[in-house]
């Protein structure tokens, strides 16, 4: 059940955080913007989190063992963590393709904060 619910959150919420603010025009304040997509990127956040903790609450139904409970949860981690990499660097890739001009370490400035070094993090 928490699976379902989490799976409809996720679908009707993540529309809304990617597409234009219904209703807001250009000139719209900032807080107005943030007051429309807050609940959205919330519902989706809940969504995910339901969806992914009935993911876990399958390992142990699975095996009773907890060596390949915790080999299970270890294979799970690494292939997330593989498809997070993989996806960083096919963006990172194919904007570097398709825009030549975009290099590497201008992808990663620092130069929009309020200092112009980063230095001024520190």
């Amino acid at each position: 059940m928490c699976f379902l619910l989490g799976i409809i959150f996720v679908i009707c919420s993540f529309p809304f955080i990617f597409s234009p603010c219904i209703g807001c025009s250009e000139n719209s304040s900032d807080w107005v913007k943030f007051l429309y997509y807050a609940p959205f990127i919330a519902a989706f956040q809940f969504g995910w989190a339901c969806s992914q903790i009935s993911h876990l609450a399958l390992v142990p139904k699975l095996s009773p063992d907890p060596l390949i409970r915790t080999e299970l949860l270890a294979i799970r981690f690494v292939s997330i963590t593989n498809l997070q990499i993989s996806v960083v660097f096919v963006l990172v890739s194919s904007l570097t393709f398709f825009h030549p001009q975009t290099r590497i370490h201008n992808l990663f400035k620092c130069d929009n904060f309020s200092g112009n070094s980063r230095s001024s993090w520190i």
